[in-house]
């Protein structure tokens, strides 16, 4: 039986269920993407080294600095 979509469509492209997908490659591995999260941490990063070339910071420091300034932008925004 030749349905409208068949004539139009190769037959890769047409649409196959889910679970025949993965019945057909049981190995196949999806992968998710990965969830952005907004950070500052980069532009902490180049001020900082604008100011103290020849010092390193920790992941540590760097997510207290990232939480401080979080913080001052929410407080900023609350009182505007």
């Amino acid at each position: 039986m030749i349905t409208s979509t068949s004539i139009f469509l190769p037959k890769l492209a047409q649409k196959v269920p889910k679970k025949q997908e993965r019945l057909k490659y049981p190995n196949l591995v999806v992968r998710k993407k990965k969830k952005r999260k907004e950070s500052y941490r980069m532009y902490i990063y180049k001020v900082f080294k604008q100011v103290h070339p020849d010092t390193g910071v920790s992941s540590n420091t760097m997510s207290i600095m990232n939480s401080f300034v979080k913080d001052v932008f929410e407080r900023i925004a609350g009182e505007a």
